[in-house]
């Protein structure tokens, strides 16, 4: 496979990743939720994801970890983990700190955002970013306010509309805006889940943080057959996601839960 692909196989999968964020209602006892995924590529199955969630009155922490299987190496092989905490106010999950260290073959590498009510105030990158130069789009202060991190991007409460709805994302490099659309309801059945689930069509809007050039972003711009299936927690109280696909030039990159609930 040529980098170019593997490129776009890359930022694909990260951005399947951003998607597969737990949520949960306030709670007067804290409450932890898990879920597990397969991340699969042309059928392959090339990396598992697991996300655990504790929320202790409007304060909460949300932990993942994506490891790669034994076969990753014949495309893409990602792993790292991510943290992100922060508070519940007005039915949204608004994040303080996110952070991800993740490693893409010998490129290892870290980044920390902070935030206040939405907007963010830091981005730190290890090692460092050098200065984007030629066709690259830069980020304004408008473009950092209001906007979700790429980890609980999606926490849903009960009750909230999932779909349509837009959902600024910044991952510490690229504003993105997520669009979703209804696409109808569809069975689900995985180890803690069996029922109904929503089905939300998804739009990449790059903003800014690219590359012009960038085959990746183009590629994921033109996409239209993304989507994501909203799955409720009843006990919980809330909606995530528990089915996300992407095609690629190489094969649909799927991510699927095998494990959905407490």
């Amino acid at each position: 496979m040529t980098e170019r692909r593997r490129g776009r196989v890359r930022r694909g999968v990260i951005v399947l990743a951003g998607l597969l964020a737990m949520s949960v209602p306030v709670r007067s006892e804290p409450v932890q939720v898990f879920a597990d995924y397969t991340v699969s590529l042309a059928g392959v199955p090339v990396g598992y994801l697991n996300f655990a969630t504790e929320i202790d009155g409007r304060d909460y922490r949300l932990e993942g970890k994506l490891q790669p299987s034994i076969f990753a190496g014949l495309f893409a092989s990602i792993k790292g983990g991510a943290d992100v905490s922060g508070r519940i106010a007005d039915a949204t999950f608004r994040a303080a700190v996110f952070s991800v260290a993740y490693s893409t073959g010998k490129k290892d590498q870290r980044i920390e955002i902070e935030f206040d009510d939405g907007n963010v105030t830091a981005t730190r990158h290890k090692p460092a970013k050098r200065p984007k130069k030629g066709d690259w789009v830069p980020l304004k202060p408008a473009d950092l306010r209001s906007v979700l991190d790429p980890m609980s991007g999606l926490m849903i409460p009960s009750g909230a509309k999932l779909c349509p709805r837009s959902l600024p994302i910044f991952d510490g490099d690229t504003r993105a805006t997520l669009h979703l659309k209804p696409a109808g309801r569809r069975p689900f059945r995985t180890n803690g889940f069996s029922g109904d689930v929503v089905v939300c069509s998804i739009r990449f809007e790059p903003v800014a943080g690219y590359r012009k050039s960038s085959s990746a972003i183009a590629y994921l711009r033109k996409l239209k057959d993304m989507e994501v299936w909203f799955a409720e927690n009843a006990a919980g109280g809330f909606h995530a996601p528990v089915y996300v696909h992407v095609q690629t030039e190489v094969g649909q990159v799927r991510v699927y839960a095998t494990r959905f609930g407490n």
